[in-house]
């Protein structure tokens, strides 16, 4: 592995099982009740917060949001 890094290979680590659950429109955003204590909204960067549609976990089905 040092070999692979230092040859310009190199691996990131990140947890994204908290973004997904902040990015979780259809449980926490559309029913309140559902929202534990914890839950913010995840601020997208600006790139991201920009793109239309907005990204959620919501998906197209023949051009209706389900």
């Amino acid at each position: 592995m040092r070999k692979a890094r230092t040859g310009g290979a190199d691996w990131y680590l990140l947890e994204l099982a908290g973004v997904l659950d902040r990015l979780a429109d259809r449980r926490y955003i559309e029913d309140p009740t559902a929202r534990p204590d914890w839950w913010r909204p995840y601020p997208l960067p600006p790139a991201l917060a920009e793109v239309d549609p907005p990204i959620t976990s919501k998906f197209l089905v023949r051009g209706r949001l389900l």
